[in-house]
C-alpha cells in the first residue's frame, strides 16, 4: 500500500469541499483508502487529496484517462486540470527489491516464501553478503 498525493487548482474551494464523499467514493473505486482533502494555508486554489492506494499505476493511469462520468465529476466539482501525482517512497520495499537482485530471500515478506522472522532480523541476516557498512545503512533506514 502506498501513500498517494494528488495536487490540482479548483475553481471554488468552497464547492469543491462540498462533494468530499463523492471524490472518496471516486477514489475507493480506484482501490484508493484513508481519502483526506487538503486546501492551500494561503487560502489560494491548490488542493490536495492523499489517500493509501492498493494499485498506483492503475489508478493513476485511469486519473490520466479518466472514463466520461469521471471527468464529467470532476468538472462538476470545479478541478482544473492538470492533476499531479506524488508517490510516497518506502524504504523498505527498495530494501526488498534490491535484496531480490542480489538473490536474497526475505521468506515470507511481499510475496516470497521462506522462514518467519521480522524485516530487521533479515536484513541483519543478510549483512555478510551486502558487507556491513552497506547493510547498517539499509537497516538504519528502517528505524
Amino acid at each position: 500500500m502506498a501513500k498517494v498525493v494528488i495536487t490540482h487548482n479548483v475553481a471554488d474551494v468552497e464547492k469543491w469541499l462540498g462533494f468530499k464523499a463523492e471524490r472518496a467514493a471516486a477514489i475507493g473505486s480506484l482501490g484508493g483508502t484513508n481519502v483526506q482533502d487538503c486546501v492551500a494555508a494561503d487560502g489560494g486554489n491548490t488542493v490536495a487529496i492523499t489517500c493509501d492506494m492498493e494499485d498506483v499505476e492503475s489508478a493513476l493511469a485511469t486519473l490520466g484517462s479518466p472514463p466520461a462520468e469521471m471527468a464529467q465529476a470532476m468538472q462538476g466539482h470545479g478541478v482544473l486540470p492538470p492533476l499531479v501525482a506524488y508517490v510516497a517512497h518506502h524504504p523498505t520495499a527498495s530494501i526488498l527489491a534490491h535484496a531480490r537482485c542480489w538473490g536474497y530471500n526475505f521468506g515470507g515478506i511481499a510475496g516470497t516464501s521462506g522462514t518467519s522472522g521480522t524485516i530487521r532480523d533479515r536484513i541483519r541476516g543478510f549483512r555478510t553478503r551486502l558487507g556491513k557498512p552497506r547493510a547498517a545503512q539499509c537497516f538504519a533506514s528502517l528505524t
